[in-house]
């Protein structure tokens, strides 16, 4: 598992820990995952895909779906939400708000828009993904980072399928800082800076240099679109899949991420992105957990942490 804190204005972490399972079943920090892993960040993707939808003025956060009984069919596979109870049963969530599908993380709510404004072109979905510039070169302070990997529509691993399950957080793959680094983003006014891990340099005692706050991108997104994200974020918090960890002290905005892993035999990484005081944000955060075996959602699993 990996936790990360980032201070929103400045982008220095304040504190990273990654924890590995040994095969002798002892845990050690022996690989950063935060920099390192590209994981498919699962739910926690939604976000971006909404932002790209509102920034291109096809969605608000008041846009209804239908979400039919949880389960939509797109070409040969069939999309579940987590309240899918098959054939006969009653799933989904209805005929429901933009905003209530990502309190509730409903996958089909979520690609059912994509689908809907995307289809005919895709790559305009792609290139939006790339406008916030979360696939820009990004060189970070510690050696052997990962990258971003968010296919175009010219792959020979694109598939008719590839556009409703991008849009909720597979077939691309994230370090998980890259992931902070986006709802930090959020949470700063939709300017984009890159993580600091270093604050300066002594000598002797006496700082002889330091980091400076560096922009990656001023504007991720219009104002508009980011206003309705931190609406909605905060709302996953006080009602949706993140409402166990919501605090009387202060307010707190953040997705939960649960996204099955297809290497394995019905395994997960949980995980949970946001930041706090939702109203004055100060610090990002980002939790990973692979393969938890007792609570196995973001929800669960992972915002507890944070």
């Amino acid at each position: 598992g990996t936790v990360v804190l980032m201070e929103v204005k400045t982008g220095k972490i304040r504190a990273i820990s990654n924890l590995i399972r040994q095969k002798s079943g002892k845990y050690s920090e022996s690989e950063n995952i935060a920099m390192n892993s590209q994981i498919e960040p699962g739910s926690t993707f939604k976000t971006l895909s909404f932002l790209v939808a509102m920034d291109d003025g096809y969605i608000t956060d008041s846009t209804y779906v239908d979400t039919e009984d949880g389960s939509y069919q797109f070409a040969n596979r069939l999309m579940k939400d987590h309240n899918f109870k098959g054939k006969g049963g009653k799933g989904g969530f209805g005929y429901t708000s933009v905003a209530n599908v990502m309190h509730q993380s409903s996958n089909v709510g979520v690609s059912k828009i994509i689908d809907k404004y995307y289809s005919k072109n895709p790559q305009a979905f792609v290139d939006g993904l790339k406008r916030s510039g979360i696939c820009d070169t990004i060189h970070l302070e510690i050696p052997g980072f990962g990258k971003p990997y968010i296919k175009n529509t010219d792959s020979k691993y694109w598939w008719k399928t590839s556009l409703p399950w991008m849009s909720i957080g597979y077939e691309v793959q994230m370090p998980p800082i890259y992931t902070l680094m986006i709802y930090n983003a959020i949470a700063n006014d939709g300017c984009m800076v890159k993580p600091i891990f270093t604050e300066g340099f002594q000598r002797n005692g006496v700082m002889i240099d330091t980091t400076e706050v560096e922009v990656i991108k001023e504007k991720i997104y219009s104002d508009k679109a980011l206003g309705y994200m931190r609406g909605i974020l905060e709302g996953v918090v006080s009602k949706g899949t993140a409402k166990a960890i919501k605090s009387d002290l202060f307010s707190i905005a953040g997705k939960t991420g649960t996204s099955e892993k297809l290497s394995t035999d019905n395994q997960v990484i949980a995980s949970f992105s946001g930041f706090a005081p939702a109203d004055n944000p100060q610090i990002a955060v980002l939790i990973a957990v692979d393969e938890p075996q007792l609570y196995r959602t973001g929800g669960a699993g992972a915002a507890p942490i944070a």
